[in-house]
């Protein structure tokens, strides 16, 4: 199927170039007017841009530069004042900052680095490859800018330096170039911390994951100018190898490995002879050696993996070094060999390696500022095997990096809603998730679908939509999704939900753990739950929900590795059968109900009783064709998690009506379901449910606008976290009291119709009718009473004075102007403990 890029062809690609070209300077005066001739000439028939970073002392090149800018010809001048002029990788990072283009190229100011060459290396990049380099040591290429032996030794080492130091460098010949292509995409969203003149190296170190391909060129004399090369440079070179060797944990692991085991065995030798020549005991040296060579195994991998322990975690590391010393050595005096301290050594060294190899696996996994790991000697010592063996089963090297991901939204005439999904999507807060493309599958669309994406993708390049001209479900749509999607990770999103702020974040954090396959949302309906068919959309949304915490059961919106190629293309329920897939090879599934997603269930009888009828019927395909069975298919989970539900179900005589009707509406779609099922009658091209495609979205928020908001507030004594932590029984007289007291307080600030609940433990519900500015001026005023006024703890308790945490969330369409916000602390968190039953 023929990739189209939106229904206005290329327009919305017209917005960014495809090439950038960075330009760091320094003094370069004299070569910049030739450097723009010979650009301008290669690359005539290339949209580009040229992005100057000048670091300049003198009094010629900054004027230069303004006048070359000012002729308005893609020609753009960052001045970066002394404070900021850190060396020449900063400038590329810099000028990587203000790039736009699909494709960013580095090059030098002095000609050294030929314009005529930066055609090629962009061809590279779009054939395939993430990163081009222009190679001097790869076959054709030619050093003839080295002009003098010593600059030539100096290279040839540096560069052999990084090939044995970070075997991610020896993907290219010349990993020290500082003339180079790369897909700028590829290395969005990553942190660069480089040190002097190398940035590509810091880029191949950071991203192991990126394809390079070397391009011989050669290195040809400067044109004007001199060389800033120097012994400074030389200097800063070695602190940027040792700060990518401390810095970035999962690069150099054998090296690591084989330093700690060294400084391991050498410390036990060492202290082993040491006590010996004292006239020690050999029983108590071999104890203290162990011990000593188990505490700077310790050690180092502290400093190593930036894990938080301390000297009790190390003693206790050293104390069980010194028992398992103790066995060997009597095992030893057993068997007698003929060399014992010789035998030792090696027994013991055996020992170790266990314990490091799980260390190494660890030091992959480690993240500081975002993951604390306590010290447990069975983490990663000698002191227990058992527990190194179940770490070194569970753990697998999963790098620092971000998770890498493809977004794809599956299309048919989505106009109303699809513009502001990407949106939201784009606007997503993840700085730990790193989304590669977007694909829009435009399934037979005959409205206004492509135009809105268009729009969307001007603001994006990462945007790309795939056409079919007829509609052939959605099955097919995933198929082909999946046939282009690239990441390791894909996310797969309806075109008529609203992901909260965080959803992509919390949905794709569990693949940092390998043996997770599939992760999903919680969907949560903006249907208004004060009429009959909101009531029966909330109610079966929350029995799924209840469900899904038990056995997943994902739908909506999920993430899973790709390791599939497709589905089959007459299911009519893809999600489930991308579930069935996953987990029959032998990966977890997880449902993360923090990954939130608005939507909207049908509105009348004949479009819910049509979409369930649907969704059973696919079910039931699912279970013939793949043997699996969706959790939601038995009736006696959802029956025991209504019992949960019952504070919403069945608190009115109203609602235990309502309750017995959408019981009745659920039979009878799955009566119908499973006619269509014996009939072989197929959805997976079906008939949409209108009801559900009229979103009220905030544009200003990127939010399903509302004017239904919950108001939670949570007592907080002072010296604890909650009112929970210090009277942890729900049945608590103090506890009951306080929120007694608390629903007094908020009862005479609400109306009779809002809807006011406790779970007897320091947390208040309420649902009001109000928009959210409203909502927040409640909460605050009953803020600053409940603070204002001591709270008696019993009737012989103290008075102390409690605050009061509160968190507002918007449901259910009402009007435009208001929107989802939290204030206080995050209300989904808020409702996931108090819960909203």
């Amino acid at each position: 199927m023929p990739w189209r890029e939106g229904s206005a062809a290329d327009s919305q690609w017209a917005a960014s170039p495809r090439l950038s070209v960075i330009v760091p300077t320094r003094n370069e005066a004299g070569s910049l007017r030739r450097l723009k001739q010979e650009l301008e000439a290669a690359l005539s028939a290339v949209s580009h841009e040229v992005i100057v970073v000048d670091d300049s002392t003198d009094l010629e090149t900054r004027p230069l530069l303004r006048e070359l800018a000012s002729h308005g010809d893609g020609w753009r001048a960052v001045e970066r004042p002394p404070v900021r002029q850190t060396g020449l990788a900063t400038a590329v990072t810099e000028g990587l900052a203000a790039a736009t283009g699909e494709c960013v190229c580095v090059m030098d100011a002095d000609l050294q680095h030929p314009p005529a060459l930066v055609t090629e290396l962009l061809k590279a990049v779009e054939e395939g490859t993430d990163v081009a380099v222009a190679s001097r040591y790869t076959t054709g290429g030619v050093r003839e800018g080295l002009v003098t032996v010593y600059r030539h030794l100096v290279s040839g080492g540096t560069r052999v330096a990084a090939h044995l130091l970070f075997p991610e460098s020896r993907r290219t010949a010349d990993p020290l170039s500082g003339f180079f292509c790369l897909r700028r995409r590829a290395v969005t969203g990553r942190v660069f911390k480089p040190i002097g003149f190398k940035i590509l190296l810091e880029i191949l170190v950071v991203c192991p994951e990126l394809r390079v391909t070397d391009v011989p060129f050669v290195f040809g004399r400067r044109a004007a100018g001199e060389s800033k090369a120097s012994a400074k440079e030389g200097l800063l070179y070695l602190a940027h190898l040792a700060s990518l060797f401390i810095r970035v944990p999962q690069s150099s692991a054998r090296l690591k490995l084989s330093l700690i085991a060294a400084c391991c065995l050498g410390g036990f030798i060492v202290t082993f002879d040491v006590l010996r020549w004292t006239v020690a005991p050999v029983t108590l040296a071999w104890l203290l050696a162990s011990a000593s060579a188990l505490l700077v195994n310790g050690a180092l991998q502290q400093a190593v993996q930036l894990w938080r322990g301390g000297a009790i975690g190390l003693v206790t590391l050293g104390l069980g070094a010194a028992a398992i010393g103790a066995l060997l050595y009597s095992e030893l005096l057993r068997v007698e060999p003929a060399n014992p301290v010789g035998t030792g050594v090696v027994v013991q060294g055996a020992v170790l390696t266990l314990s490091l190899c799980v260390a190494l696996v660890s030091a992959g996994r480690a993240t500081a500022g975002r993951r604390s790991h306590i010290f447990h000697p069975e983490t990663a010592s000698a002191s227990t095997l058992p527990g190194s063996v179940k770490q070194l089963r569970t753990m697998l090297p999963q790098g620092e990096g971000p998770i890498t991901c493809s977004v794809g939204i599956m299309a048919h005439n989505e106009e109303a809603n699809i513009g502001h999904t990407l949106r939201a999507i784009l606007a997503q807060d993840a700085p730990s998730l790193r989304i590669e493309e977007f694909i829009v599958v435009a399934s037979g669309c005959t409205d206004g679908t492509l135009d809105v994406v268009a729009d969307v993708a001007r603001e994006d390049p990462r945007i790309r939509v795939c056409v079919q001209e007829k509609r052939e479900g959605k099955a097919s749509a995933v198929n082909l999704f999946l046939k282009h999607a690239s990441s390791p990770v894909v996310v797969m999103s309806a075109a008529d939900v609203i992901p909260d702020a965080s959803a992509l974040a919390r949905l794709c954090a569990p693949f940092q753990d390998p043996k997770v396959g599939m992760v999903g949302g919680r969907p949560v309906p903006v249907n208004d739950p004060y009429t009959f068919m909101g009531h029966v959309v909330h109610l079966l949304w929350r029995l799924h929900d209840h469900v899904a915490r038990d056995q997943p059961k994902l739908g909506e919106v999920v993430a899973f590795r790709n390791v599939i190629s497709g589905i089959p293309a007459d299911t009519a329920v893809d999600e489930i059968s991308i579930q069935a897939l996953i987990s029959q090879l032998g990966y977890r599934l997880l449902y993360e109900p923090g990954c939130v997603v608005y939507n909207k269930g049908p509105v009348t009888v004949h479009d819910f009783v049509k979409q369930r009828r649907r969704i059973y019927a696919g079910h039931l395909q699912v279970r013939r064709q793949q043997k699996y069975d969706a959790p939601t298919m038995r009736v006696t989970p959802i029956v025991r998690r209504l019992f949960d539900c019952r504070h919403f179900a069945l608190s009115s005589p109203r609602r235990l009506l309502w309750t017995l009707g959408a019981v009745l509406l659920e039979g009878l779609a799955r009566i119908q379901g499973y006619s269509d099922y014996r009939r072989k009658h197929g959805h997976s091209v079906w008939q949409m449910v209108e009801s559900t495609k009229d979103l009220e979205v905030d544009p200003r928020t990127r939010r399903v606008s509302t004017e239904l908001s919950v108001l939670i507030f949570r007592l907080i004594v002072p010296g604890s976290e909650t009112y929970d932590d210090v009277y942890p029984e729900s049945g608590d007289r103090q506890a009951t009291e306080a929120a007694r007291q608390l629903l007094a307080t908020i009862r005479c600030r609400i109306r009779k119709e809002d809807r006011l609940s406790t779970n007897g433990a320091g947390i208040v519900t309420l649902v009001a009718r109000v928009g959210l500015r409203e909502a927040e001026l409640i909460a605050q005023d009953i803020q600053e009473t409940v603070q204002a006024t001591p709270v008696q703890l019993g009737r012989r308790g103290r008075r102390v004075r409690v605050t009061v945490a509160y968190s507002v969330l918007a449901l259910g369409p009402r009007t435009k102007k208001t929107g989802v916000a939290a204030a206080g602390s995050p209300a989904r968190e808020a409702l996931g403990t108090a819960g909203t039953d």
